[in-house]
């Protein structure tokens, strides 16, 4: 009952803190300054970085998954294997902020969901677990779309609030982020364990490397792996869905695509 209990707490917390902003006036300094949600681009930016997060989250954790059933490597290298991912976010992230300041922010915040949403389709529609490549390159598009996206995003997040409330302003990024990475964990779980049988699951992802030895008697483990494959393609659309919502989000902030001094 742990996460009713974490959703009853985060429910209260901001009636908490929107009751103390808004009726009372008791509190002039809360943790969140709710306010700040009345600013349409501080809104729309901090939904498309909750949905960034959320696709980035499910994805990371899937594909460990995926690499430690269907391609039957053990957690380290699995873990290892995902590296195309953050290499794609450091690579683009390096030059987005600065191309942002040359360019403007609009077009990077749209681009980037595009690019990291066809990464997602990719891996959503991979099937051959003979070739890593492919499912790299994939996982690569995802890195660079994200990378693109979240400096520009982040600069909309932070410059249209006032001054004295940019500190809050970032906890509430933080917050955001958080909160994403959270209920990504749990969504990307809930997919797979409602998919498989609860034994095989602890054994294959525990163990890795796809040992028969190790599964539970009569567990057929080319029939397993299927099933591992369904469970994780619907994980894979569910991304591909948070990170086509960001892109919407980014679409619908104020702003020109390209400014004209530059």
């Amino acid at each position: 009952n742990a996460e009713y209990g974490g959703g009853v707490c985060l429910v209260l917390f901001v009636f908490n803190e929107s009751k103390f902003v808004t009726w009372w006036k008791i509190h002039k300094k809360p943790v969140l300054q709710f306010s700040l949600f009345t600013e349409r681009n501080f809104l729309l930016a901090n939904l498309g970085a909750f949905t960034a997060v959320l696709s980035r989250t499910i994805i990371l954790l899937i594909s460990i998954l995926y690499l430690q059933g269907p391609f039957e490597k053990d957690p380290y290298f699995a873990g290892i294997m995902t590296i195309p991912l953050g290499l794609g976010i450091l690579i683009s992230g390096t030059f987005a902020g600065i191309l942002s300041d040359k360019i403007g922010r609009k077009l990077l915040q749209v681009t980037g969901p595009i690019v990291s949403a066809m990464g997602a389709l990719g891996l959503a529609l991979f099937t051959d677990v003979s070739n890593y490549w492919k499912f790299a390159a994939a996982l690569f598009f995802v890195g660079i779309g994200q990378g693109i996206y979240t400096s520009p995003n982040g600069a909309s997040i932070m410059l249209k609030v006032p001054a004295k409330l940019r500190g809050v302003a970032s906890g509430v990024r933080i917050w955001v982020s958080m909160l994403a990475s959270s209920i990504g964990m749990i969504a990307g779980f809930s997919i797979v364990i409602a998919k498989l049988p609860l034994e095989a699951l602890l054994v294959l992802f525990l163990y890795g490397e796809g040992d028969p030895d190790k599964l539970p008697p009569g567990t057929d483990l080319a029939d397993l792996n299927k099933t591992i494959a369904s469970a994780l393609a619907i994980s894979y659309w569910l991304a591909f869905a948070a990170i086509f919502c960001s892109g919407i989000f980014s679409f619908f902030i104020p702003g020109k695509y390209i400014l004209k001094n530059s």
